[in-house]
């Protein structure tokens, strides 16, 4: 189950990224990093399996734990967020931004796939920030959903916070 997740995340990061070109795209098709961090080694991870038996925890919490430990978070200038690791890509999301830079709303749907979450950055220390990431699916039969709820203290390199992902000029997105 673990690697058919995985398989989806990475077909739906490419779809995903291939797809949202975004306003701020570059001629050359390849997106800036505005900002970068770096996860801690101990995300909070739960993954809830919903089936017609009832709600309970998933095995494979340890397994998405292993993944988001030390993973590397880009929020790109095309509008889309990034975690990978390893060179690996784990998940893509658009973002949006109030002003300050300092509250990242996140969102994506791809097939029976969304990612919310929302990544906030200390307004007195914008090295330091923190993100919370909610993957639900739902199984291609229908019968059975999983929520994957991940949380994890972000160390950002320094970078001044994102204050606009292109699609409006006086920073922000949507009146934040």
């Amino acid at each position: 189950m673990l690697k058919r997740m995985t398989l989806i995340v990475a077909a739906a990061v490419c779809s995903l990224t291939l797809g949202f070109s975004g306003p701020a795209a570059h001629a050359a098709g390849t997106p800036n990093v505005l900002a970068k961090a770096q996860a801690d080694n101990d995300p909070g991870v739960l993954v809830w399996v919903d089936t017609d038996k009832g709600t309970g925890l998933s095995d494979s919490t340890q397994a998405i734990h292993d993944q988001f430990a030390g993973s590397e978070w880009a929020i790109l200038d095309n509008g889309v967020m990034t975690v990978s690791k390893a060179g690996k890509a784990l998940v893509a999301a658009a973002w949006a931004s109030n002003k300050a830079g300092t509250y990242v709303p996140l969102h994506a749907r791809i097939g029976t796939m969304t990612v919310d979450g929302t990544i906030f950055r200390q307004e007195s220390d914008m090295s330091k920030g923190f993100a919370e990431l909610f993957i639900n699916q739902v199984a291609s039969d229908g019968k059975s959903a999983r929520s994957l709820r991940i949380e994890v203290s972000l160390a950002f390199a320094g970078q001044q916070a994102p204050a606009d992902n292109g699609n409006n000029n006086d920073g922000g997105f949507g009146g934040f």
